[in-house]
């Protein structure tokens, strides 16, 4: 048994959701199916608070790993608060180390935060940046903002301290 299905002994971390996109092959064509998570980026924050957000996205999650309530949650939302990538003007920075993924079809506007837990870290392919083994997530937190989410900091040193 992974330890990230006891409860309390996984690798938790509050992360982005900052985009979305649909996976034609899952038969719900509607339904956003794939979920970027991100940490925020502190380096690319301004003091006048005029530049937009800065994201580093760090894994991603389909329908495994999100509960139905969930999923039907992040779609509603989403839909009311996303723009296409095309929009760049809009948009937030967004730096994604993930390789061989396509990118979100979707970006959020109003990022949610959500609480996801994993089995311990592991080195993505392709990539200086480890990343949580098996994601999902476990909470959606409506009371807070995406300047409470984990920063990318923050993350690394997670990751370095789960190897230990």
């Amino acid at each position: 048994m992974r330890k990230d299905m006891i409860p309390g002994l996984g690798d938790t971390a509050d992360l982005v959701v900052i985009g979305a996109r649909r996976d034609t092959d899952c038969g719900m064509s509607a339904w956003w199916t794939t979920f970027y998570l991100a940490c925020v980026d502190t380096k690319a924050e301004s003091e006048d608070g005029q530049s937009l957000p800065s994201f580093t996205i760090i894994a991603t999650v389909s329908r495994m790993a999100i509960t139905t309530a969930d999923m039907r949650y992040l779609n509603r939302y989403g839909k009311a608060h996303y723009l296409s990538p095309a929009d760049a003007s809009l948009t937030p920075r967004i730096w994604t180390p993930l390789a061989g993924h396509p990118p979100p079809s979707a970006i959020f506007m109003r990022p949610l935060v959500v609480e996801v837990v994993g089995a311990s870290f592991d080195r993505l392919p392709n990539s200086r940046f480890e990343s949580l083994r098996f994601p999902r997530i476990v909470k959606v937190h409506l009371d807070l903002s995406y300047t409470d989410a984990t920063i990318t900091e923050q993350y690394v040193q997670m990751a370095a301290k789960s190897k230990c």
